[in-house]
């Protein structure tokens, strides 16, 4: 924590309050956010088909969240930040009390995030298993009969036979392709994480920078590829036919961004270099 040796001790104590509050209200931010997590894990386990009650606590617990994220930001501009200025804070001290501002608002929502991820995808692990149940533990080859373990796909895949090497085709059936739509895309997310906390920051490097620079539109570029390379890879392992269009997906996840940025003075002057033609 930076000293500023403020000569007033008004100063000093409403910097203290300030802390003390951003403490408390992130305290309080992860209990929410633990509850939620609670909630849900109840819901999976009471039944696993409940998605619509999961999404129902969910959307409550990110407005609570919401709020909390208002309150912070109303009690600085209203209170904290006018309170510090008529007391003649200098610069370095609003900067450095705006500086704790915006971290925890970055925090609050990083933890958002990734506590959703987390949610949403351990009920698609938990819903995937349960269709799984009733299902064969294996396929018999129709050559020679032995036994090859069913892959775990969402969708219809090749498979060959470890034996003699016939290649089948494994349909995983109605009850898993039912659960296609809302389980992919939350394992793809999760497995994306770290790649998506990236990408978050390049843009954030971007969109604070006095002067966009073809460095930092670069870089962006990289991370949002990154990401989406990794989103369809873990795509693919779930839904094996996606592989065929991969390369086209990719291209077209980019495609808005690049029409985006088209125009963009130090991206048209290097000659809209596309990492991605």
């Amino acid at each position: 924590m930076l000293d500023f040796h403020a000569p007033d001790p008004r100063i000093a104590a409403v910097r203290q309050l300030w802390q003390q509050f951003q403490l408390q209200l992130e305290q309080r931010f992860d209990e929410i956010l633990a509850e939620v997590e609670h909630a849900c894990a109840t819901l999976l386990v009471e039944d696993a088909d409940e998605a619509e009650a999961m999404s129902g606590a969910w959307v409550t617990a990110h407005a609570r969240a919401s709020d909390l994220a208002t309150c912070l930001a109303d009690a600085w501009n209203d209170q904290f930040g006018p309170r510090l200025r008529s007391l003649g804070a200098d610069d370095d001290a609003i900067t450095y009390a705006r500086y704790e501002l915006e971290a925890l608002q970055d925090r609050m929502e990083v933890r958002l995030e990734h506590t959703r991820l987390r949610v949403f995808a351990e009920a698609a692990r938990i819903r995937w298993v349960r269709a799984l149940r009733d299902a064969p533990s294996g396929m018999s080859c129709p050559c020679c009969g032995a036994r090859t373990p069913i892959p775990a796909t969402f969708g219809p895949t090749e498979v060959g036979c470890p034996s003699c090497g016939t290649r089948m085709t494994y349909e995983p059936g109605p009850r898993v392709r039912m659960l296609e739509r809302g389980c992919v895309h939350a394992l793809c997310e999760e497995a994306s994480w770290e790649p998506w906390l990236a990408m978050r920051q390049a843009e954030r490097t971007l969109h604070a920078a006095p002067h966009e620079t073809l460095e930092l539109l670069q870089a962006y570029e990289h991370t949002q590829i990154v990401y989406w390379h990794t989103y369809l890879q873990a795509r693919v392992a779930l839904l094996p036919h996606t592989a065929q269009s991969f390369t086209v997906d990719l291209r077209n996840q980019l495609q808005p961004w690049y029409l985006h940025v088209e125009h963009r003075a130090a991206w048209a002057r290097a000659g809209r270099p596309r990492a991605l033609s």
